[in-house]
């Protein structure tokens, strides 16, 4: 199989975009005090900021993209029913026992960073139950992984299932780019590398899913209810 570097290379200027650039302008912004100070004291704001700046590049991106045709890049009903919306849902609660389960076993304390006071909470778990899930599957799967497949032919036959080349490419590159941004910032390796394999997990069933569909609906529901499920454990095992 012939590798196709241009729309590779595109994809990727397109998640970089989306991704990279509120990842710059937010580190730029905490090299001001005043700003590293607010972040630090009321980190919901620098979440649901960050996170509504990624939705708004990847709706641009979008509406470039397909020319106004939003239904083209997951932005639709499609092919959803409750036999996908049920496979969404058992990989995001399986993927959150994964990660979690030695944990909620042990009741092992989880540190948190931040004033734990009631603006904070509720920012920060409504942000992870309701938005970051849209802001992030509209990137990944929206851009990254419609493009893809919309540029590239081939599929790969896993088991008995077949993954189109830009669903298998969508995974990789997601954990790729995860593990070498992760450590660029300061990351210790064995964290972000097991941070980047959950990553690339979940990307591979949410991936057959948007594939299948054609919808965003069953990647973003899982998405928000393994980041909600994530921040609802730190509250309850806080230290």
């Amino acid at each position: 199989m012939r590798v196709e570097w241009i729309p590779i290379t595109e994809a990727l200027v397109l998640f970089f975009l989306a991704m990279g650039l509120p990842i710059v302008i937010f580190k730029l912004l905490e090299m001001r005090h005043d700003y590293m100070l607010l972040f630090q004291s009321r980190p919901w704001i620098k979440n649901w900021a960050f996170h509504l700046m990624i939705f708004a590049i990847s709706m641009l991106e979008i509406w470039w993209l397909s020319r106004g045709k939003l239904e083209k890049y997951g932005l639709s009903l499609g092919k959803v029913n409750l036999g996908w919306l049920g496979l969404s849902l058992a990989t995001a609660i399986g993927l959150f026992l994964v990660i979690y389960l030695p944990r909620i076993v042990t009741r092992t304390p989880m540190k948190i960073d931040y004033p734990l006071i009631p603006a904070n909470a509720l920012g920060m778990m409504s942000c992870e139950w309701l938005f970051v899930g849209l802001a992030e599957e509209l990137v990944e799967r929206g851009v990254v992984q419609t493009y893809l497949m919309e540029n590239l032919d081939g599929f790969i036959r896993v088991v008995r299932w077949d993954f189109h080349v830009g669903t298998i490419l969508t995974v990789v590159l997601l954990g790729v780019t995860h593990l070498l941004l992760m450590m660029l910032l300061g990351g210790k390796f064995r964290g972000v590398l097991l941070e980047s394999l959950y990553i690339m997990i979940f990307a591979f069933f949410i991936g057959y899913v948007y594939q299948q569909t054609n919808s965003l609906i069953g990647p973003i529901l899982a998405h928000n209810i393994l980041r909600g499920l994530g921040i609802t454990l730190l509250y309850i095992l806080h230290q």
